[in-house]
């Protein structure tokens, strides 16, 4: 039975309800705040009182909301206070204590205190102040590329209809150089204008070439549009891609410094430049995925195995059972960071299909996913890789060695496992 009293926070947006509870589920105090100091100091001075009325310390509950839990969760644990931060998942269960069908700040707020109370609850992992950083950092670089990609895609399907030819000119039609030229001359008669002269330059200015390939590079671009039939001209198509080019140049820099942000904050801290080689190791993980996976997984060490470490990436499988049917076949739960499997499946294709060498970076994986795709789609397939790949990630995470390269016959020989047994060969 709980012997403490519990303070449940119902936190929204600007400010927070919350209601302090004695030890036996009665209401002590309950109020609203906002998500500054003076108005928090009104929670502190409650939570005081609370104290000083029960001799313990109260404890604190509230759900993870985004980011805005964030500022008081950081207050009340400067000042001492425990605060369990719980999945949303499993405080909605507390609308079903009552019959009624009632839902406010303040009645949400006194549902969350009781839960501790009536229920065993699962804290969601808070990240410290690093990884937290590191985190947001890799979740904005993200949202950088999604926006990357798609002002890259409409910058194309309009540059293809405006000044066919250009795109073949340059190895990526987002080259600095292309950009540059399209935020400055975006139309046949601008180009024609500004002649093989001032497009060479810009050409040289940016990419840092000789005169001789600028120029050759500019008589590229001019033979190209006034040798093919534009399809739409005037000054509107000519200013939407002139902003485009502006955008995604905007979007590069961006993540140009997000990416200093990053690196930054590595070379300051041996622990994670630590975990980050350690990953790193493993084939198909560079730098970025790296990053991502220790942002979103935050202390491997608080896995016991790859099974829990597996769910938590929302890799588990999802089972629906009443009575004597069950349903498999479901797929995963996907209750995990999204952004952590998106890297995992980057990591598993970087592995096991072949690159322009010919051979596949893990030729392990890559043959145990060659014989899941003879029973499975594609997709499925590389998410049973993913399953194996967390195994390795826990494992050398867990070990604090780099990975090693070993077909399943050479693992169980050098751990001394038989498979048939399923025991040890030796102590």
């Amino acid at each position: 039975m709980n012997d403490l009293p519990v303070a449940g926070i119902d936190v929204s947006k600007e400010f927070s309800d919350f209601c302090i509870l004695t030890p036996d589920n009665t209401v002590f105090s309950r109020g609203k705040i906002f998500h500054h100091p003076a108005s928090m100091d009104k929670l502190c001075k409650q939570l005081v009182m609370t104290e000083q009325a029960f001799e313990k310390k109260p404890i604190c509950i509230m759900e993870s909301t985004a980011y805005y839990h964030r500022i008081l969760y950081r207050y009340l644990t400067n000042h001492g206070y425990k605060v369990i931060v719980i999945n949303p998942l499993q405080s909605k269960y507390a609308a079903n204590f009552n019959i009624r069908s009632v839902k406010t700040d303040k009645v949400d707020a006194y549902k969350i205190a009781l839960l501790y109370s009536t229920m065993i609850l699962k804290p969601s992992m808070v990240p410290d102040q690093t990884i937290q950083e590191l985190r947001d950092l890799c979740r904005n670089r993200n949202s950088l590329n999604e926006q990357l990609i798609v002002a890259e895609e409409r910058l194309r399907a309009n540059v293809e209809q405006t000044l066919p030819g250009f795109d073949k000119v340059f190895s990526r039609l987002c080259s600095k150089s292309g950009l540059a030229l399209l935020s400055n001359y975006a139309s046949k008669a601008e180009l024609n204008e500004a002649g093989v002269e001032k497009i060479a330059e810009i050409i040289r200015s940016v990419s840092g070439m000789g005169q001789n390939w600028s120029e050759s590079k500019a008589h590229m671009i001019l033979m190209g549009i006034n040798n093919n039939q534009e399809y739409i001209s005037s000054p509107s198509h000519s200013a939407i891609i002139k902003s485009i080019a502006m955008t995604v140049l905007a979007i590069l820099n961006a993540i140009t410094e997000t990416d200093n942000a990053l690196e930054s904050l590595f070379e300051q801290n041996e622990s994670l430049m630590e975990d980050r080689m350690l990953l790193m190791s493993i084939p198909g993980i560079g730098k970025q995925i790296a990053a991502v996976l220790i942002g979103e997984t935050g202390k491997f060490e608080n896995f016991k195995n790859y099974r829990q470490l597996s769910a938590f990436y929302g890799l588990d499988q999802k089972v629906s059972q009443s009575g004597k049917r069950r349903k498999t076949g479901l797929g995963i739960s996907k209750k995990g960071s999204p952004l952590a499997r998106k890297m995992l499946r980057m990591a598993v294709q970087n592995s096991v299909y072949s690159t322009k060498k010919g051979a596949p970076t893990n030729p392990v994986l890559a043959e145990y996913f060659q014989s899941k795709a003879k029973e499975k789609a594609p997709m499925v397939a590389e998410t049973a890789v993913m399953r194996k790949l967390t195994a390795i990630i826990f494992a050398v995470m867990r070990d604090r060695k780099p990975f090693e390269l070993r077909t399943p016959e050479e693992h169980r020989s050098i751990m001394g496992i038989d498979r048939s047994q399923k025991t040890l060969i030796s102590a």
